[in-house]
């Protein structure tokens, strides 16, 4: 089942890097301002998030 409401959930991959960016500079630039902590780690996920060990889901 494929359709417009199912969501997926992928693992990362390098190529999602500019559209993990465009999509959470939208919402910060909405509500907040963007800093230099937030533009490393939107613009170098890998190394500020994933490298830093695992990640869990609540």
């Amino acid at each position: 089942m494929n359709t417009a409401n199912d969501v997926r959930i992928l693992s990362w991959h390098p190529q999602y890097q500019p559209y993990f960016e465009s999509l959470n500079t939208e919402w910060i630039e909405k509500d907040f301002k963007m800093e230099e902590g937030d533009i490393a780690v939107l613009r170098y996920p890998e190394k500020y998030i994933l490298e830093q060990g695992e990640i869990s889901f609540l």
